[in-house]
């Protein structure tokens, strides 16, 4: 039975109070289930904050300040193979 319907039964008899146990009952499952829709809406929001952060925009200020990085060349990787044996890392 839903709370509407036994709301109603006891406003129009308001003598009977057998139903209001029962009313009391689903408004706390009521009461519970907004708790967890709420919980469940701030945790897609934060995920859907997360994905929007990723998502590039063209022209942002952040992107064009990164300067572009020169991947290292043949000569840079010899002198750091070098570097490291001489530290005893190789």
């Amino acid at each position: 039975m839903k709370l509407s319907e036994i709301l109603r039964k006891i406003k129009e008899n308001p003598d009977d109070l057998s139903e209001l146990a029962l009313a009391i009952q689903r408004s706390e499952e009521l009461e519970e289930n907004d708790i967890q829709y709420v919980e469940q809406i701030g945790k897609l929001q934060e995920n859907n904050r997360k994905l929007v952060k990723m998502i590039p925009v063209p022209g942002d200020p952040e992107e064009k300040e990164k300067p572009e990085e020169k991947p290292p060349s043949f000569d840079d990787a010899v002198s750091e193979i070098k570097q490291a044996r001489e530290r005893g890392d190789y």
